[in-house]
């Protein structure tokens, strides 16, 4: 007969008796205390013989250790309901180790050390199981497995009363709970390139139909949240993820979420061509109220912090680097926002609100790659603009420029007047008063001020025509008191062609050039009301308010001298002819108080008169020409 080793349940006493010569044993469901055995027993040929003598003929038969035992009598090998390989009870006990098989006490009481037997139990990462009790180690198990342990809390508390979260301080173990009625897992401190707190792999390998229909798709993970109609003063996060962050030194990157999207090498070996587009993030809000039922922020980034920007303090960063080196590589369009339904608008496409040190949009690092760097036409645009838009300056948007494109002119308007045109060939037509504290320059066009406008600036050039308003009258010249058409400054004003005009004033103590090097000129010197006359830097002549002159150098004329008041002049040539104009004896006479040697012409008489002081007297004429 074989051998069998059983397993004898003796009231509180368990004992393992070795049968040599045991008969058959009879069927162990007549010998079972419970139909719910854990274990199915292998059963010798022929099951139990309950009269099979233990140890001799008149030793003790299987019935009597069976009437000690209560009944609970087990075969030493057993399989496992619904398999296929015999094994040992005691293997099959240790499948499932806990917390009582190392007397980890559950009042209170300090268990490290007992938690400490329990882990160095375990070579290879496994879980561990904590019984429902009271725990408290001062010192984390460290026995056993290198790795990592996770350890599966049922219902232990701390003892405070509080569910327990951890065994011992610094754990570098994970540890689940049920946290107060929620799934918690925890890990006390971490090992040097451990794997993560929990690692969701997910090989999506079936085919998705083509249609609507079935629009959940396939999620790795899904956090779905079902709020009521209530009242909430609080913030709800579906999925909250919280970094808290000390470290230094090295790579110096820390980060609450790093979610990356990959396109693997072998993403095209089918030779299907290119693939679907890619997401790293997906970020979606929904409102299915038909109307407008609150605010919706599909994405909000906060940035809290006090103090300067003594480092990096960047709300958004979107970096575009080559993966392989060497590659050059081209992203269309680096930020995009806009709609996928003509019934949907947006109020502002991209606002911006705040106190800025530096700017507001900062373009300085964008670099245009142009065809050829010393060429503006060459480049592209940093900013663009669809013809018909408008690059408004005030919140009311009344102040702005704009394309006309049908036109081809680039317009501005202040507070909804039109101020300017600027068209295809360069040429600028303004509409309303313009002022300039530089220089302006028209070099290959014509500098034009409307009839009802003002053109004021330091200095003006042009080499074509400079018109300046006929019927100007609401500017009140501060220095005059007069009204002006057209002010300069005080370096004069220069033209190449004539000047017409039904006036020109010059301010007292001006002077109207008459050559480019400015040293023939006229001034008035408005102290002594005269007009004067310089050639080349000398004062050639006064004229007074008489219409008399001055000649302070000689006079000399061409075609002749004709003068209606006084010449004065060192030396009078005339290479032409002198007329005098005739006079009557009375006015000749009625004259007060004439200069010694002055000579006029009695038109009564028709003879030449002068006057030596005291008396007009006849010139003496000769023979008449022949």
């Amino acid at each position: 007969m074989s051998a069998y080793r059983i397993i004898v349940g003796c009231g509180l006493a368990l004992a393992c008796v070795s049968m040599a010569d045991a008969a058959p044993l009879m069927s162990l469901a007549q010998t079972a205390a419970s139909a719910q055995a854990r274990y199915r027993p292998t059963l010798p040929p022929g099951g139990l013989d309950l009269s099979t003598p233990l140890g001799g003929a008149s030793g003790p038969k299987l019935s009597d250790l069976m009437g000690l035992a209560d009944g609970a009598l087990q075969p030493s090998t057993g399989m496992a309901v619904g398999g296929t390989m015999s094994r040992t009870i005691a293997a099959h006990l240790s499948d499932n180790l806990n917390s009582r098989d190392f007397a980890v006490p559950t009042d209170g009481s300090d268990a490290a050390s007992a938690l400490n037997a329990y882990r160095s139990s375990a070579a290879a990462p496994t879980f561990l199981d904590l019984e429902p009790g009271q725990y408290s180690a001062t010192t984390a198990p460290q026995s056993g497995s290198p790795l990592p342990q996770i350890w599966i809390s049922h219902g232990a508390i701390d003892n405070s009363g509080q569910p327990l979260i951890g065994v011992g301080p610094n754990n570098p173990d994970t540890f689940v709970s049920n946290y107060k009625g929620g799934l918690r897992i925890q890990r006390g401190n971490n090992y040097q390139n451990d794997e993560p707190l929990v690692h969701l792999y997910y090989h999506m390998g079936a085919a998705m139909d083509n249609s609507h229909a079935n629009g959940n798709g396939s999620n790795a993970f899904k956090a779905e949240c079902d709020q009521s109609s209530m009242t909430t003063y609080q913030p709800i996060y579906c999925t909250n993820i919280i970094m808290g962050q000390r470290g230094y030194g090295g790579y110096g990157l820390t980060a609450a979420a790093n979610i990356f999207a990959i396109r693997p090498p072998d993403a095209l070996a089918d030779g299907k061509g290119p693939r679907n587009m890619l997401h790293a993030l997906d970020l979606g809000v929904i409102d299915q109220t038909g109307t407008n039922g609150g605010p919706l922020y599909p994405m909000e980034l906060d940035m809290y912090a006090d103090g300067d920007d003594v480092s990096q303090r960047i709300m958004a960063m979107m970096l575009f680097q080559n993966f392989t080196s060497g590659v050059k590589a081209k992203a269309s369009v680096g930020l995009l926002v806009g709609v996928n339904s003509d019934d949907a608008r947006f109020g502002s496409i991209v606002q911006f609100d705040g106190h800025f040190d530096h700017a507001g949009i900062d373009l300085a690092g964008a670099k245009p790659n142009c065809t050829d760097d010393t060429n503006i036409l060459t480049c592209p645009a940093l900013i663009y603009m669809n013809g018909g838009t408008k690059l408004s300056f005030d919140a009311q948007n009344d102040t702005f420029e704009y394309m006309d494109m049908a036109n081809h002119l680039f317009t501005t308007y202040v507070y909804n007047v039109k101020s300017s045109d600027i068209n295809a060939s360069g040429g600028v037509h303004f509409y309303r008063d313009v002022q300039m504290d530089g220089t302006f320059s028209a070099a290959n066009g014509n500098a034009t001020i409307t009839p009802d406008g003002l053109f004021s600036a330091q200095s003006i050039y042009t080499n074509g025509e400079s018109h300046f308003a006929t019927s100007k009258s609401n500017y009140l010249d501060p220095d005059t008191g007069h009204t002006r058409d057209a002010k300069f400054g005080l370096n004069g004003i220069a033209w190449g062609g004539g000047a017409l005009g039904d006036s020109l004033t010059i301010k007292d103590g001006g002077k109207l050039s008459l050559s480019t090097d400015g040293n023939s000129y006229l001034a008035y010197d408005p102290a002594n009301h005269l007009i004067q006359i310089y050639s080349y830097g000398v004062h050639a002549a006064n004229i007074a308010a008489d219409a008399s002159t001055d000649w302070l150098g000689s006079l000399t004329t061409e075609k002749g001298i004709y003068n209606r008041g006084d010449i004065s002049s060192d030396t009078l040539t005339v290479r032409s002819i002198a007329k005098i104009a005739p006079l009557t004896k009375a006015s000749i006479l009625g004259m007060s108080s004439p200069a010694e040697g002055t000579i006029a012409y009695d038109g009564d008489d028709h003879v030449p008169v002068i006057y030596t002081g005291t008396h007009w007297y006849p010139m003496q004429l000769g023979a008449a020409l022949q």
